[in-house]
C-alpha cells in the first residue's frame, strides 16, 4: 500500500489547522485575560495619531504580553494594540483618560503602571516601563 499521498496532504492539511488552533487560543487568551470584555467599550478601528512606544510588555488580569504590544499616548486617551500575530481577538483598543484610574508600583528595577477603567475596574491592565512618566506627559 502506497502512503506517498500522505506525504502531500499533511503539509496542506497542517496550516488550516495550525491556522485554526492559533486564533483560537489568541480568542481563548483574550477571554481570559479581560481584552475581549474592554473592546465592548473601548474598540478603536482609526488610525491612531500620537506618540508609540513599541514592544512593551504588560498584564490583563492573568495574561502576559511580553514585548508584544504597542503602547500609545494621545490627548484622547492610552492607546493599546497587540503585534499582528497576536490580533485575533485583540483589536487595538483606546481608553479615554478620564476612565482611567493609576496606581503605580515597582518591581525590582521596573515601574508598573496599574490601571483599571471605570467601565471594567476589575481588569487590572499592568504596563511596564523604566520611565514611568512617558504616559501622562499628554493625559492633560
Amino acid at each position: 500500500m502506497d502512503n506517498g499521498w500522505l506525504a502531500v496532504i499533511i503539509p496542506f492539511a497542517f496550516v488550516p489547522a495550525f491556522l485554526t488552533i492559533w486564533c483560537t487560543v489568541c480568542l481563548l487568551i483574550s477571554w481570559v485575560g479581560g481584552w475581549a470584555q474592554l473592546k465592548t467599550c473601548y474598540r478603536y478601528e482609526l488610525p491612531f495619531s500620537g506618540d508609540l512606544s513599541y514592544m512593551m510588555s504588560g498584564r490583563f488580569g492573568w495574561t502576559n504580553y511580553s514585548s508584544v504590544l504597542t503602547v500609545g499616548r494621545s490627548h484622547e486617551g492610552l492607546y493599546l494594540r497587540p503585534l499582528f500575530l497576536f490580533r485575533p481577538g485583540h483589536p487595538p483598543l483606546l481608553i479615554p483618560w478620564e476612565e482611567l484610574t493609576v496606581e503605580e508600583n515597582k518591581f525590582l528595577f521596573v515601574n508598573v503602571l496599574i490601571l483599571r477603567t471605570s467601565a471594567f475596574p476589575q481588569i487590572k491592565i499592568q504596563l511596564y516601563r523604566r520611565d514611568k512618566n512617558w504616559l501622562w506627559e499628554m493625559r492633560d
